[in-house]
Order: C-alpha cells, then structure tokens, then sequence
C-alpha cells in the first residue's frame, strides 16, 4: 500500500513517515521545496507542492492509496494573520481536488483541537461533536485556520464522497526527528524560568499522535470520525515542577500587561479563564493507548 503524506518535512509529519515505514507502507511526501525534503528516511518519493497552489499534488498521488494530509501553515511569524486561514482552506482545496481526480477515497487529515474549542469560561468535558464558532473572540487566526480549513475538508468530503477521518491534537510535544521547529520551544521556555502563568495544556505526544494517524487509516470504522488526541492535562506549574524547578505563578493580570508588548504572549490570555477539557475517550475506545504525558514533555527537551 502507497500513502501519501503532506508536508513531509515537518514535526508530526517526519514521525508519521518512520512509523509507516517500520510497518513496511510505500510512502510519497510533498515539500514547499525539494531542497527541504527530510534525508532521515529512506526510499521516499518526494514531490514539490504549495498549500497555495494547485500544481505538483497531482503527480504525488500517483500509485497513491490513501492520503495523510498533515500539512498546513505554522504562522510562527505571525498567528493572527488572517492569510493563514485562507492557505490553510486553499491547501485542504488542492488537496482534495487532486485525490477526487486521482479516485484516492482515503484521506486522514491532521485538524485540531482549536476546531473543537469553546470560550475558555465554559466547564465540563468536550467531546468530537463540539465545533468551535468562527466569530468567538478568544481565537487567533492561526486557530482559526484550523477550524475552517476541517469545514472544507467536511465539505469536500461530502461533495465527492470521500472516507475522511480527521485527527484533533492539542499541544504536540516530544523528540524532535529534524532540525525542523515544533511545540517544544514552550516547554524549553518552561524549563528556564520559574515564572509560569496559571495555564493548563492539554499535551499530545507526538509518537501517540502518530500512532493514532496508523490506527485510524488501518481501521474503517474511523471513517466519517472526528478523533480528539491528547494524553494529559499539565498545568505549566506543574511541568516545571517535573523539570526539577519550583515555580513562581504569574498573576494573570502580568500576564495580561505583559501580553501588550510581547505578541508571543497574547495567545496565551484567553486560556487564563480555561475551565473545560477535551475528552479522548473515543480514540481510547478504538484502541490507542497514549502514554502518560509527563514522560513526553521530559523526552521533549532532550534533543
């Protein structure tokens, strides 16, 4: 079985790839730029294609079964850039639109958490049912681009009769395969100051994540699911204890001050009010098994 896999170069994505290929699957990979594709792993075909455009999708899918669509935009740079939510749709767009030309009907998309996010006051467990709302003010752009490019991949899916299984992680920590930039820049911050906001992450590690990918495409009754991914819920105060440090709570009027002048800090207010959680119960029941999450954010920081 050939699976292709986009954006190949990037965290989840690399993990995805060795995991296919220790259980002997043929892999393609797309890349923005060929100059960029991973020399880790052996025998994958890459192909150049852009989220943006509509060119180099169709000759990756050539021979192609199934397709893990992983791809979409980071906005490290900026995550309340409304572009991002049109890349992210356009890239959902061109590759679905190839698979339909292709007749690929297998199609496991990475979505997120942020499409199943309510306002941080709201209490209880959310489940797959729950979709965020466009116009909720807590949500930046980048969260946002999450949300609509899952609409459209729904939307498409139902248009050209499409088995879809869309995967929803929340903060992807762990080991890094590349050089590649992932999540673990947050728990580094962590580890070097004892000063943490009263903030609450719902952690996914990434080889769970991966696995979670595998089981749903090698299991047809994923088709036509949302699945939540998260291991655990870990307060920053409480992964900073695990990194041996004894840390000093931010009062969330700091937070909020500092978050004026600091950009990196503003997506971090509408989580000071966090009350809910997400359920993973679902994924559990189809047979994952995530790990407990204080071993990934250890794991995260040793490369």
């Amino acid at each position: 079985m050939k699976v292709l896999v986009t954006g190949a170069n990037g965290f989840v994505a690399t993990h995805i790839i060795k995991l296919l290929q220790e259980k002997n699957y043929e892999v393609n990979g797309t890349v923005r730029n060929l100059d960029r594709a991973p020399v880790i792993f052996e025998g994958v075909s890459y192909f150049a294609a852009d989220l943006t455009s509509a060119s180099g999708w169709k000759d990756s899918m050539v021979g192609v079964d199934a397709i893990l669509h992983v791809a979409s935009p980071l906005g490290h740079e900026n995550s309340n850039d409304p572009k991002l939510i049109d890349e992210a749709v356009q890239g959902v767009q061109h590759v679905f639109d190839a698979a339909h030309q292709a007749g690929i009907k297998r199609i496991i998309m990475t979505s997120s958490q942020a499409a199943a996010t309510p306002l941080a006051s709201t209490t209880g467990v959310i489940d797959e049912t729950y979709w965020s709302d466009q116009h909720n003010p807590e949500l930046n752009a980048y969260r946002l681009s999450k949300l609509a490019a899952e609409k459209k991949a729904w939307e498409l899916a139902q248009k050209y009769d499409l088995a879809l299984t869309t995967i929803l992680p929340g903060a992807i920590f762990g080991k890094a395969l590349t050089s590649n930039r992932s999540s673990n820049g947050v728990l580094d911050g962590i580890k070097r100051s004892r000063l943490v906001p009263k903030i609450t992450l719902e952690v996914t590690d990434v080889n769970d994540l991966a696995n979670l990918h595998l089981l749903a495409l090698e299991n047809n009754d994923t088709i036509g699911e949302r699945i939540l991914a998260k291991n655990t819920d870990l307060s920053f105060a409480q992964i900073s204890r695990i990194y041996g440090n004894r840390p000093i709570i931010v009062p969330d009027f700091a937070l909020k001050f500092a978050a004026k002048f600091v950009g990196e800090l503003r997506s971090l207010v509408p989580m000071l009010k966090r009350k809910y959680t997400h359920s993973n119960q679902k994924a559990i029941k189809l047979g994952w098994q995530p790990r407990d999450g204080r071993q990934t954010v250890l794991e995260a920081i040793e490369n």
